[in-house]
């Protein structure tokens, strides 16, 4: 109930955003408009796996930044970075175009400078997200020899918060 002034009137409860959605993996399945079964192929899986920790990286990064914790959000910013970086496309390796007008294989419309990336399955991501952890506790070592202890330690906190999402 609020109280405005003019007297009190109610209003709906909010729920927290986080709370009102589903679960990410949940959302991973086609359902059928007649049927409601849900068919998931390996492709599906795959990106369903592939979107899912994207998701949860990315709603976790916002709740680190909210909350002022600055090795969460390096550990996050980069790994979130490392995984776009593993699914952009090979600049080297021509795609086919559909013949234009004036330019040979070039396209023309919406999208038509966008190149689709590659969908990574959870086996890829887990093995990015686990070279991001090495890294960051050899070089957590490499600076514990060159006295640089605090350095060593803010790289071992940002190691613990990515270890979280290897479960």
């Amino acid at each position: 109930m609020i109280d405005t002034g003019y007297g009190v009137r109610r209003c709906p409860q909010r729920a927290s955003s986080r709370a009102a959605l589903p679960a990410v993996a949940g959302r991973a399945g086609r359902t059928g408009a007649r049927q409601g079964r849900t068919t998931l192929s390996p492709a599906d899986d795959a990106t369903a796996a592939d979107d899912a920790l994207r998701a949860v990286l990315r709603a976790d990064l916002v709740v680190a930044m909210k909350a002022r914790r600055p090795d969460a959000v390096t550990a996050l910013r980069t790994a979130i970075a490392a995984i776009d970086n593993a699914a952009a496309v090979d600049p080297t390796v021509e795609t086919p175009g559909a013949a234009g007008d004036h330019v040979a294989g070039a396209r023309t419309g919406v999208g038509s400078t966008e190149a689709a990336r590659r969908r990574l399955g959870s086996d890829e991501l887990h093995a990015i997200l686990r070279d991001q952890i090495t890294e960051r506790l050899s070089e957590a070592d490499r600076y514990d020899s060159l006295g640089r202890v605090e350095d060593a330690q803010r790289l071992r906190r940002e190691a613990d918060v990515l270890s979280a999402y290897l479960s």
